[in-house]
């Protein structure tokens, strides 16, 4: 099973994202633009693992307030096949201490993750090209309050991917 460990949205913040990537589509931005139902932060991508129970235990280790993210501007990770194309975070350290005690006990729990520093943001399209430099439109959608993170499994249906909540865990003070 292909798992992901994320951040889930609300609808009125789906909304304000949807909206502009509504707005981005009309302005000719071409490419595999996220569902609505699959907007999230991820914290942590696994991959393809036989169980959920190593990851329902690291994520049972975590020990986090509840706090709120704000998104920030836009921008592209280059690709030859086109852009993926994401929405940006503010600095924040809750969030960082966050996925920084996720890490660490998702290792402790001896699962293969990747090295590269952490880079919050949120994949708004993949695969993008366009004619101009997309910008997402202000106002950006609203502050996030973050209570929980899900574990997610990954599956790719003819419909496109779909993600299914698996387990949740609150943030509590």
């Amino acid at each position: 099973m292909r798992l992901f460990v994320a951040i889930a949205f609300p609808e009125p913040v789906k909304d304000g994202l949807e909206a502009g990537m509504r707005a981005l589509r009309k302005q000719g931005g071409r490419g595999s633009w996220s569902r609505r139902e699959n907007l999230h932060l991820t914290l942590e991508f696994l991959g393809e693992l036989d169980s959920p129970e190593p990851v329902i235990t690291a994520m049972e280790q975590v020990q986090a307030a509840p706090f709120s993210l704000e998104f920030a501007p836009s921008g592209r990770f280059r690709r030859r096949e086109g852009d993926i194309f994401w929405l940006g975070i503010r600095p924040n350290g809750a969030l960082m201490e966050l996925q920084k005690q996720l890490h660490g006990a998702l290792r402790a729990q001896g699962l293969p993750l990747e090295s590269r520093p952490y880079r919050p943001h949120l994949t708004l399209a993949r695969r993008l090209r366009d004619h101009g430099e997309s910008v997402f439109p202000e106002p950006l959608p609203p502050a996030v309050q973050v209570s929980e993170f899900v574990l997610m499994l990954s599956e790719q249906t003819p419909k496109g991917m779909r993600y299914t909540p698996l387990y949740r865990k609150k943030l509590e003070r």
